[in-house]
Order: C-alpha cells, then sequence, then structure tokens
C-alpha cells in the first residue's frame, strides 16, 4: 500500500497548530501491507495505556520504550503498554480489535467492540483477559458490519468531550 502521510506532513501539521509536545511512530510495512490502513486498525490509547499489536509500528521495543520515558518526563506518570501478540494482523484488521471505544460513564470503563471481536477465539479471549486485568470494567460488542463496509466503525467517534450535567441537557 501507498505512504498516505509523509514525516513532512506530520512536521507541519505539529508546525502550523504549534503544537508543543508530540511523539511520532511510524507504522510498521508488515502491518501497512496486512491492510492496516489507519493507526486504529493497529493501537489505541486510553488514559495511561497504549494497546498495540506486536508488530504496529518500525523498530518497536526502541520507540515504545522512547515513547514511555517521553510520556514519564511531561506527566511525571508511567505509561503501561499493553503488546498483542496473541492474534495474528491478519486477525487483528478482520476484526477491526483496535477500533474499540473506550466509553466512560461514571467512573465505569466500557469498551465497546465491533462483533467480530466476540466471534473470534482468540480476540474474544483477549478482551475478556483486558477486563479480568481491570483495563475496562465492562465489554459490550456491536455489530458493525455496515458501518465498516462503508469506512466507518466504532472508534471513528473517538472525539472524547467531557460535560457536566447542565452541558448533557443541552445536547
Amino acid at each position: 500500500y501507498p505512504c498516505r502521510q509523509s514525516k513532512e506532513s506530520i512536521d507541519e501539521l505539529i508546525h502550523t497548530h504549534q503544537i508543543k509536545h508530540s511523539f511520532t511512530l511510524q507504522q510498521s510495512k508488515t502491518a501497512i501491507d496486512s491492510g492496516v490502513f489507519h493507526n486504529d486498525v493497529i493501537s489505541f490509547g486510553f488514559k495511561d495505556r497504549l494497546f498495540c499489536h506486536q508488530q504496529a509500528f518500525e523498530d518497536q521495543a526502541n520507540q515504545l520504550n522512547q515513547l514511555k520515558r517521553y510520556y514519564q518526563d511531561l506527566y511525571q506518570h508511567r505509561l503501561t503498554i499493553i503488546e498483542i501478540n496473541s492474534i495474528s494482523l491478519d486477525e487483528a484488521v478482520d476484526t477491526y480489535l483496535f477500533n474499540s471505544q473506550v466509553i466512560i460513564h461514571g467512573n465505569h470503563h466500557i469498551l465497546i467492540c465491533p462483533s467480530a471481536v466476540k466471534e473470534n477465539q482468540k480476540t474474544q479471549a483477549l478482551v475478556t483477559q483486558w477486563q479480568e486485568h481491570g483495563y475496562f470494567d465492562s465489554i459490550m460488542f456491536v455489530p458493525l458490519q455496515h458501518s465498516l463496509m462503508n469506512g466507518g466503525g466504532p472508534a471513528c467517534m473517538r472525539l472524547t468531550l467531557i460535560l457536566n450535567e447542565f452541558e448533557i441537557n443541552q445536547i
């Protein structure tokens, strides 16, 4: 697959928007050749955690170690990286596991996954394990075949807005 975002375009974006703190990870060519066309097909972050496939990024071990140090320096808090090696790249792409979305309701963290995640034994076991480790309070599965066929998934709404009761009532 051809390159969609160049280093130069990312650098220009950072410069134009005067972004003070940034860290760029390059997707691995192997992942791209397996059908990973967006980062949310191979990884996602939630709070102080990064979930990613073991073949998500170029020079992954070194780059993730640098990211952890950068995060620690910036936030004085540890970044936890959950690298997934129990599923293939094809399974990650086919199930859209990493395209899952986290919803926070009160203090309850819900992971919303495409139903294909539940239909695959390995990805079902993986999200169950995440829940058992306390990363999420509950897991929901949503049939997204039609949305995915039209280019969308749960992560297409990844923008998070924290609203108080008054603001919610204004919607």
